[in-house]
């Protein structure tokens, strides 16, 4: 009988403590959601703001060069991405990922704007690189003619919905009565679909980050080749120019990189797991793959910035032609390729 009494007492603590940390780690739960929260509202906010800022700067100016047009085109698509994504992330938060009410189709596109989004912001990046490269190399050719950057932007918007494709068919409406589930979700069934996606966005990401690379290295050397008749001046506005492309590539890689490779493992540790996840390990994956996708959407707020830093009116018409900015020319009168800095 005592025998019986101490095992039924060991259970009770055992139960205990089981609720116990059931419910601790549901208030931390419900901590984080408060936190992410707060961060999704924070970046909705600054990249309406500021992409609104992009679109009425370059959209007012009826004599816009090439560039701007394309400045104006991504300020548009980061506009709709800043409002769209983090608002669906704020509704599945809020949910607790078990409700979807936009239509299977809408199961199908939403979530991979994201993806569009980060892949245009890529090969826009690529192409400022080129004609930046181009401009630099070959100072007296003909400049790129806007039909062909017409051209390549609508082959980065291709390109950039053709690698979303595989993503986009993973995703379906999830059913789990039993739970209380009714959510947009990758599809388990299609792992191999999964993986593939992955993969491709993983393999975008590094060759994207090797074009840039490449052009940023190519400009390095033709300033380095005229570095005889550079002036000590010139020479550090020359450095300052590369850092601000260097920047731009560590940080854009380190806002897209981290989610690619995450889901990259995440899908081959799947494929060959043995053992099926436990409530309190998806929960923590969740967690791991919201703060990720915040990091991503995080890339409609650097835009802004980015522009500030590479585009000459965007400064000068923001802050009336005081703000320090960073233009690429040729300088005739001394025959050396330098870096305009006004302030």
């Amino acid at each position: 009988m005592v025998y019986k009494e101490n095992s039924l007492h060991a259970l009770a603590n055992t139960l205990s403590e089981v609720r116990e940390s059931e419910i601790h780690f549901t208030l931390k739960i419900e901590a984080f959601n408060i936190f992410i929260t707060t961060m999704l509202v924070f970046v909705m906010v600054v990249g309406l703001t500021g992409n609104t800022v992009v679109i009425y700067i370059f959209g007012v100016n009826k004599k816009k060069k090439r560039f701007e047009r394309f400045l104006l085109s991504l300020g548009i698509l980061d506009f709709l991405s800043s409002l769209i994504i983090p608002s669906t992330f704020l509704y599945l938060t809020v949910t607790g990922y078990k409700r979807w009410d936009f239509s299977k189709i809408g199961c199908k596109i939403i979530p991979t704007l994201l993806q569009i989004s980060v892949s245009v912001t890529q090969g826009f990046l690529i192409m400022i690189s080129y004609e930046r490269y181009h401009s630099i190399v070959n100072p007296f050719q003909k400049k790129i003619s806007q039909l062909k950057l017409v051209l390549l932007f609508c082959i980065v918007l291709l390109v950039s919905f053709t690698l979303a494709i595989p993503y986009m068919m993973t995703f379906n409406i999830l059913i789990d009565l039993e739970h209380g589930v009714n959510t947009c979700a990758p599809d388990g069934s299609k792992m191999n679909l999964s993986m593939i996606a992955s993969s491709l966005r993983l393999l975008k990401d590094f060759v994207a980050i090797s074009f840039m690379e490449f052009f940023r290295q190519r400009i390095k050397h033709a300033f380095l080749k005229v570095h005889a008749n550079s002036s000590w001046n010139k020479e550090r506005e020359t450095q300052k120019g590369r850092k601000i492309l260097y920047t731009v590539i560590i940080v854009f890689s380190a806002l897209t990189l981290p989610l690619d490779i995450f889901h990259f493992i995440y899908y081959m540790l799947s494929k060959f797991a043995s053992s099926v996840l436990n409530a309190k390990a998806y929960s923590v994956l969740m967690v791991v793959n919201t703060i990720l996708n915040l990091f991503q959407m995080a890339n409609s707020v650097v835009n802004v910035f980015i522009y500030s830093r590479l585009h000459k009116n965007f400064n000068m018409k923001q802050h009336d032609s005081t703000a320090s900015c960073s233009i690429l020319y040729w300088n005739e009168d001394k025959n050396i390729i330098s870096l305009n800095y006004h302030s």
